[in-house]
């Protein structure tokens, strides 16, 4: 399901719908690269769900390294839009979320 996702609400669709979504590393792999060839296309709302997702989302310890590099990817890709295009909602559950798992950003 998850390479024929077309945007950010698929994809989380697909995390919401599979509890055990992080303890395959095959779906994690798939997740990344599915993200990475729709990152251009993704919507505000769309980065923002996901990480809302992402961040409720139960993750094994063994998974937890993957999930967080592609939480703070997520976030790095969110800051390189422009702050104007985003909805007050859309700036809440992106926050929220990286509170919600504590990324920060390691610099």
């Amino acid at each position: 399901q998850i390479e024929t996702s077309r945007n950010g609400r698929d994809l989380s669709n697909v995390i919401r719908n599979n509890s055990n979504f992080f303890q395959s590393n095959d779906a994690i792999r798939a997740l990344v690269l599915r993200v990475v060839e729709l990152k251009e296309r993704l919507s505000n709302r769309d980065l923002s769900g996901l990480l809302n997702t992402l961040s409720r989302a139960w993750v094994p310890p063994a998974a937890r390294k993957y999930h967080g590099k592609l939480m703070f990817s997520l976030s790095e890709l969110a800051t390189t839009k422009e702050l104007s295009s985003f909805k007050a909602r859309d700036i809440a559950m992106t926050v929220n979320a990286l509170a919600r798992r504590n990324i920060r950003n390691p610099k």
